[in-house]
Formats: structure tokens, C-alpha cells, sequence
């Protein structure tokens, strides 16, 4: 078993692990207007920078 293989089994049981629900459209809204506020403001990581991260 590769490592890919290993890490995409841990991945998963964590997920099931999790019970899901659904988000209300209020919150998917205030989610969306962080989002867009954070954006604003330069709260934000380009990909370049996060893939920096992993080289």
C-alpha cells in the first residue's frame, strides 16, 4: 500500500466520522459575506503561497 492510498483511507473514515448537517440559507449567507469581506480586506492566501508551503 502506497502512502497516497494510505492517506486517502485516514481521509475518509475521518469523514464518516463526522456527522453532516445542512447550513441554513442565513448562514450560507453570512458565510459568503465573511468570505467577500475577508477578501476586502487582503485576509486571503494566494495558491502560490500555500503551495509554497508544501515544496
Amino acid at each position: 500500500m502506497n502512502s497516497q492510498t494510505t492517506k486517502t483511507k485516514i481521509t475518509n473514515k475521518s469523514t464518516q466520522d463526522k456527522k453532516l448537517s445542512s447550513m441554513s440559507i442565513e448562514e450560507l449567507n453570512s458565510r459568503i459575506d465573511k468570505s467577500e469581506d475577508d477578501f476586502k480586506n487582503g485576509r486571503y492566501k494566494t495558491t502560490s503561497h500555500l503551495l509554497e508551503k508544501y515544496k
